[in-house]
């Protein structure tokens, strides 16, 4: 069996971890974008302070014989409530990435894909050199990580010219608006 053949036998053998991993990639991205969503504020901080505020000026107001203050209380218990749910929410979604994570650490090493270098086990590089050799570019995983990493900087060089041509170009629309500014 030549190297060709074993990378090809390698890549079959490993698909469904392939999908697995591809699978758990994407719900831990997923996962931290909602709990970067989900991170508590300053306001949300102030705001449980303001809670607080109300359910003891509503508590002293209640003592002091004004049955009106009892909305008070009750509007910092809902702000309290609101918050705190908030919290559980978050803790709650950093709890599933963890596990996600330790998951994710399990298929990573799997005997099934220890043919493929660690720095390239993810889905998104397996399946780029199952392509390669697929369509005959490449024979050996030699070749196959040498067109990765050459695709990978291409897509960094184009990236950076966007950007730069992005930031041109605004430079320019700021310029033409400031010749007309008195």
């Amino acid at each position: 069996m030549n190297e060709r053949e074993q990378l090809i036998s390698a890549i079959n053998g490993s698909t469904e971890v392939v999908s697995k991993l591809g699978e758990l990639e994407d719900k831990i991205e997923a996962t931290e974008e909602k709990i970067r969503k989900w991170k508590p504020r300053i306001w949300m901080t102030l705001l449980a302070a303001f809670g607080v505020l109300c359910i003891f000026g509503g508590i002293d107001e209640f003592k002091k014989g004004h049955p009106s203050a009892a909305g008070d209380f009750w509007v910092g218990v809902v702000i309290i409530a609101v918050y705190a749910y908030h919290m559980f929410y978050a803790a709650k979604k950093k709890k599933l990435l963890s596990s996600l994570n330790e998951e994710y650490e399990k298929v990573l090493n799997d005997p099934s894909i220890s043919w493929v270098p660690v720095d390239y086990r993810n889905a998104g590089c397996i399946l780029k050199i199952a392509e390669y050799v697929r369509n005959n570019r490449a024979d050996t995983l030699r070749d196959c990580i040498n067109m990765l990493e050459t695709e990978m900087h291409q897509n960094r060089v184009e990236q950076a010219a966007l950007v730069g041509a992005l930031y041109a170009k605004e430079a320019r629309e700021e310029a033409r608006a400031a010749r007309w500014r008195w």
